[in-house]
C-alpha cells in the first residue's frame, strides 16, 4: 500500500501536490486497483481520482461539495479520518451500472424462388414463396448492477455534517429485440414481428456508508490506527511529524517555534508515537528551557573572543560549499570510487576542524556554570542584607503609626505599588543586556532560589502563588500582558513608583522603605536570573558534548567509508552523498552556533534589541521537499540557499569595524575618572579587603559636556592612596607586585545611540588587575589593547561602566593607611554632541555606595541540578487564574 506523508498537501485528480512539487500516480507506480494512503497535518481536496483512497488529516479542507463524487466510479473504497472537516464534504461511491443485455437475433426474411409461368415461353417467370419470414428473437436480460463501494468518514468536528453514500449500481438495460424478417409484398407476405426487448438487470446491493463522529481526537486516532491504517502507517506518520517539528524548531522564528511545539504535543497523543516519544519530550523540554535547537541557551552571555569567530566560521562556510559541490559531482555519476574515497576523506578532515569550536563552547559553558553559581550566592546574600533593613523599617513605621492613624496606614501606599510583588512574581525585564530573551517574560518567586529544584518546579510555584487570593489583581495584569506579548510585569514601572514615593513622601521612614524595597526587587531579580543561568550553562555543556559526539561519529563513518573503498568494496554514489550531506549539515550547525554568539555579542555591545531569529536550518529543507526531491536536486537547493545566505552569514563578522563606523558618529577612547574619600566606602576595604561602589548613568559624559552613548569597558586605572603592597620585592626582578580583583556585579545601565536607556542584568564577571607600588600608594592598571583586532578583549568585554562594581584584595595589599581611591575607566564610547555645560563637573566624579552594601562571601556550593531530559511525562502548561499562562522556554507568555 503506497503511502505519502506531508505537512500540507493538495490532492488533485492528476496527482498529489506538496510544496509545489507534483507526483502523478504513474510516477508513484500506483496501479488502478491499489490504495493510496496520504497523511497530512492539513489537506485540501480539489478533485479526486477514481482510485481507492485512505486519507488522514488534522484538518481537511474541501474545495467543493462534489469533490469526492465521481459518476460511475465503481466499487471503490474511500476512508477519511480528520479531526476537523472544513467545507461541505460529500463522499459517494456508487456501484457501476450493469452492462446492457445482448440484443436478440434478427428474424430471417421471406424466401422466394422464381419459376417459369408459361412453358411455351421460358422467359416469362413469376415469384413463388419458398418459406415465410421469421420473427426477431427477444433481447437478453441486462447485467446486474455492481455493489456499492465502501465509504467511511470519521471525524471529531465538522463545519457541515459530511454526506456519505454507497448505493448499488442500477441493473443494466435489457438487450433490444431482434428485427423481424422482411416479408414479400408482391405475394402479399407481411413482415415478421420484431423480438421483444430483454428485461433490465438486477440492481447492485448497497455498500458500506459510515459517518461517525468521535467525542475526542484521541479516540478517533486510536480507532483509525486499529481499523483504517495499514500496519506501520501510524508509526511512519509520527516519524514524519517529528521531522517537521525539528525543522520548524531549527527555523527559530516565534511562529515556527510555536508550530514546533504544536507538532510535538500532537505527536505525543497519537498512536504509533512510542518510538519517537523520548525525542519529542527532549525537544519539548528544550523549548521550555528556552534554548536553541542545538541546546544552547538563547539568553547566553558571550565569550570574550566571540567577535573573532568569523575567522573560524568563514572556513566552515567554505568547507560546506566545497563538500556540497563535490557531492553534486558524485550524484551526477561523474566520480569513480577512488574520487569518492578522497571526498569522504576530505569530509573527515573538515569535521576534525570543527572539533576545536565544539571544545571551545564546552569550556565556555563549564566556566559559565561557575560564574552563575558565584553570582547567585552573591545576589542572595545582598538580598538578605536588604531584607533585614526592610524588616527593621517596617517595625519602625508600624510603631510610629500605632500612635497616629493606625499600624499600616502609610505602609498601604508601598504595598499598593508593589511590595507584595516581592513575594509573588517579578518580570525579569533585563532589557537587552546579556540576556535579551529573558526580558520577554521570565518569572520568578522570591523564595524560588532555594526551594525549586528545576524549571518545572519554578513555573509551578509561580502559578500557585499567582492563583492565591492575595495576588488576584496581578492575574489581570498577566492576562493583559500575555495578549500584548510583553513581559509579565514591567519592573521598571514598579521601580519608578517606588522612586516616586522615595522622592515625595512626607514620612522619611516610608521614603527609606521605598528605596530599600526597590533594591530588594532588583536583588530578587538577580537571584532568579543567576539561578536560571546555572541551569542554562549546564545545558550548554550538554549541548557541546552532544555536538562533539556527533562530529566524532561523522569522522568515524567517513573513515570507514574510505577504508571500504580501498579494500575493494563498491560504495554506491547515493550512500556516499548521504554520508557527506550529514557531515555538511554538522559543519553548518557549528557555523550557526557561531553566528548566534556573534549576534548576541552585537546585542550586548550595542544594547540592540534582537533583530533576527536564532536559526539552525542552514543545509536543511522542509521534509515535504526533502523526501520528494532526487538527491541531486536536494544538493542544488541547499547549495543555492547557502549562496544566497552567505552575505548574511559573514556580514556580522565585521563587528570590530562596526564599532568604528556608527552612522556618522565617532567612537573613540574616553577616560572617565571617579574618586572617593568617603569613610563609608573606604572602611570596608580597610577592614575586610572588599569595597562595593556604583556608577550612575548620569555621570557618563565627557568633560566638555558631550553626551556619551554605549560607554563600554576598555581598561582601568585604580589608584589606592595611602595603601601599600606587603609582599617583599623579588631579588633580580624589581619592585613587588600584587593584584586586586575588579568585579562587575551584573547590574549595568547603558544609554544607546538613540538615547534610550537600557538596564541590563547579567552574571557577574571579574578581572584581576596587576598592582605596583608608588610613592604615595598603590596603582593597578589594565591598558587598553593598541589594536583591538590583534587579540581578543579580556573577560569584561562588552560590559558597560554604569552599574555596580566591587574591589577585592587577593591578600597582598595593606589598606590600613588608605585615604582616597581613584578609579579611571578607559572606555570606548560614542559622543553625540554637547548636551551639558562643561563647568557643571569641574571636579572628579564621585564613587557612589551600593544600596544594601556587600555581604560576606558565601561558602561555595554545588550547582543547581538540571532536570534530566527524556522524562516519561511532563505537563508543559500551567493555568493561572483566568489568564491561562503557558510555560514556553524560560518565559511565561
Amino acid at each position: 500500500m503506497p503511502a505519502l506523508f506531508f505537512d500540507t498537501v493538495i490532492i488533485r485528480r492528476d496527482g498529489v501536490s506538496a510544496a509545489g512539487l507534483d507526483r502523478t500516480y504513474a510516477q508513484l507506480g500506483l496501479g488502478s486497483t491499489e490504495t493510496l494512503t496520504v497523511c497530512a497535518r492539513e489537506m485540501t481536496v480539489q478533485s479526486v481520482p477514481d482510485r481507492n483512497l485512505n486519507l488522514a488529516a488534522d484538518k481537511l479542507f474541501v474545495a467543493g461539495p462534489q469533490s469526492f463524487d465521481i459518476p460511475d466510479s465503481g466499487k471503490r473504497t474511500v476512508r477519511i479520518a480528520a479531526e476537523r472537516i472544513e467545507g461541505p464534504l460529500v463522499v459517494t461511491r456508487r456501484g457501476r451500472r450493469g452492462a446492457q443485455g445482448a440484443p436478440g437475433a434478427n428474424g430471417l426474411p421471406a424466401k422466394v424462388r422464381m419459376v417459369i409461368a408459361d412453358p411455351s415461353d421460358p422467359d416469362i417467370r413469376e415469384p413463388r414463396l419458398v418459406s415465410p419470414p421469421t420473427a426477431g428473437k427477444n433481447g437478453q436480460p441486462g447485467g446486474p448492477g455492481e455493489d456499492g463501494g465502501t465509504v467511511r468518514v470519521w471525524f471529531a468536528t465538522a463545519s457541515v455534517s459530511p454526506g456519505v453514500a454507497a448505493p448499488g449500481g442500477a441493473g443494466g438495460p435489457g438487450g433490444a429485440g431482434g428485427k423481424g424478417g422482411a416479408g414479400y409484398e408482391d405475394l402479399g407476405v407481411p413482415k415478421a414481428p420484431n423480438g421483444k426487448p430483454g428485461p433490465a438487470g438486477t440492481p447492485g446491493r448497497a455498500g458500506l456508508a459510515e459517518r461517525r463522529p468521535f467525542a475526542n481526537p484521541a479516540e478517533l486516532w486510536a480507532r483509525w490506527a486499529a481499523e483504517f491504517a495499514a500496519p506501520g502507517i501510524a508509526t511512519t506518520w509520527s516519524g514524519h511529524r517529528l521531522r517537521v517539528a525539528e525543522y520548524e524548531y531549527r527555523r527559530g522564528t516565534v511562529d515556527s517555534l510555536a508550530a514546533a511545539r504544536r507538532h510535538l504535543e500532537v505527536l505525543l497523543k497519537r498512536p504509533g508515537s512510542d518510538p519517537f516519544a523520548p525525542r519529542a519530550r527532549v525537544l519539548l523540554q528544550q523549548l521550555f528551557e528556552h534554548v536553541t535547537y542545538s541546546g544552547v541557551p538563547r539568553d547566553l552571555d558571550v565569550v570574550p573572543d566571540v567577535a573573532f569567530a568569523a575567522q573560524r566560521s568563514g572556513a566552515f562556510l567554505d568547507a560546506a560549499l566545497d563538500l556540497l559541490g563535490r557531492a553534486q559531482t558524485i550524484a551526477t555519476g561523474g566520480d569513480v570510487q577512488s574520487t569518492i574515497a578522497s571526498t569522504v576523506t576530505l569530509q573527515a578532515d573538515k569535521s576534525r576542524n570543527a572539533l576545536g569550536a565544539a571544545d571551545a563552547r564546552k569550556t565556555h559553558a563549564q566556566e559559565a556554570v561557575k560564574t552563575a553559581v558565584s553570582g547567585t550566592d552573591l545576589a542572595k546574600a545582598r538580598a538578605k542584607n536588604i531584607d533585614g533593613q526592610i524588616s527593621g523599617l517596617r517595625t519602625q513605621i508600624e510603631a510610629n503609626n500605632a500612635a497616629n492613624s493606625g499600624p499600616f496606614a502609610l505602609m498601604k501606599q508601598v504595598i499598593d505599588v508593589g511590595s507584595k510583588v516581592a513575594g509573588a512574581a517579578i518580570g525579569v525585564s533585563t532589557g537587552v543586556g546579556a540576556f535579551a530573551q529573558i526580558g520577554s517574560g521570565f518569572a520568578a518567586l522570591s523564595e524560588i532560589g532555594s526551594t525549586s529544584t528545576d524549571l518545572f518546579d519554578l513555573v509551578g510555584d509561580v502559578s500557585k502563588a499567582l492563583s492565591s487570593s492575595d495576588f488576584k489583581p496581578f492575574v489581570k495584569s498577566i492576562k493583559e500582558v500575555g495578549q500584548a506579548g510583553k513581559s509579565i510585569f514591567d519592573i521598571g514601572a514598579l521601580i519608578a513608583d517606588l522612586d516616586s514615593i522615595k522622592a515625595t513622601h512626607s514620612d522619611p521612614l516610608v521614603a527609606k522603605l521605598a528605596e530599600a524595597q526597590r533594591e530588594s526587587l532588583l536583588q530578587q531579580r538577580q537571584v532568579a536570573l543567576n539561578t536560571q543561568m546555572e541551569k542554562e550553562a549546564q545545558l550548554g555543556v550538554t549541548a557541546a558534548v552532544a555536538e562533539i559526539g556527533g562530529i566524532n561519529a561523522d569522522i568515524a563513518a567517513a573513515d570507514k567509508l574510505a577504508a571500504d573503498i580501498r579494500n575493494g568494496i563498491t560504495v554506491s554514489a547515493d550512500a556516499a552523498v548521504e554520508r557527506i550531506l550529514v557531515a555538511v549539515r554538522r559543519l553548518l550547525d557549528a557555523l550557526s552556533a557561531d553566528v548566534f554568539r556573534t549576534q548576541r555579542a552585537r546585542e550586548i555591545y550595542f544594547a540592540q534589541d534582537p533583530v533576527a531569529p536564532v536559526r539552525h536550518d542552514a543545509g536543511y529543507l522542509h521534509p515535504d521537499i526533502d523526501r520528494i526531491l532526487p538527491v541531486r536536486d536536494r544538493l542544488k537547493r541547499i547549495a543555492d540557499d547557502l549562496d544566497a545566505r552567505a552575505p548574511q552569514l559573514i556580514a556580522w563578522s565585521g563587528l570590530v569595524e562596526e564599532l568604528e563606523n556608527t552612522s556618522g558618529q565617532s567612537r573613540s577612547p574616553v577616560t572617565l575618572s571617579f574618586s572617593t574619600t568617603d569613610a563609608a566606602l573606604l572602611g570596608p576595604l580597610r577592614a575586610s579587603g572588599r569595597m562595593g561602589f556604583s556608577i550612575a548613568i548620569e555621570d557618563l559624559f565627557e568633560e566638555d559636556g558631550s553626551q556619551l552613548h554605549e560607554v563600554k569597558f576598555d581598561g582601568v586605572t585604580i589608584v589606592l592612596r595611602g595603601a601599600s603592597i606587603v609582599t617583599e620585592a623579588v631579588a633580580g626582578v624589581g619592585a613587588a607586585t600584587q593584584s586586586i580583583r575588579l568585579r562587575q556585579l551584573g547590574r549595568s545601565v547603558v544609554r544607546r545611540r538613540d538615547g534610550v536607556i537600557k538596564s541590563m542584568t547579567s552574571p557577574s564577571l571579574h578581572v584581576h588587575v596587576a598592582c605596583e607600588a608608588t610613592a604615595d600608594g598603590v596603582v593597578a592598571r589594565i591598558t587598553p589593547p593598541a589594536n583591538p583586532r590583534a587579540q581578543p578583549p579580556f573577560s569584561l568585554w562588552g560590559r558597560g561602566v554604569a552599574g555596580d562594581w566591587e574591589l577585592q584584595d587577593v591578600d597582598g595589599i595593606d589598606f590600613s593607611g588608605l585615604t582616597r581611591i581613584e578609579v579611571a575607566f578607559e572606555t570606548q564610547a560614542i559622543s553625540s554632541g554637547p548636551l551639558r555645560v562643561a563647568s557643571t563637573r569641574a571636579a572628579q566624579r564621585q564613587l557612589r555606595p551600593i544600596p544594601g552594601g556587600l555581604p560576606a562571601d558565601p561558602p561555595p556550593r554545588q550547582p543547581v541540578k538540571v532536570p534530566p531530559r527524556g522524562m516519561p511525562s511532563y505537563s508543559y502548561s500551567y493555568g493561572v487564574g483566568v489568564a491561562g499562562v503557558a510555560a514556553v522556554g524560560a518565559s511565561l507568555v
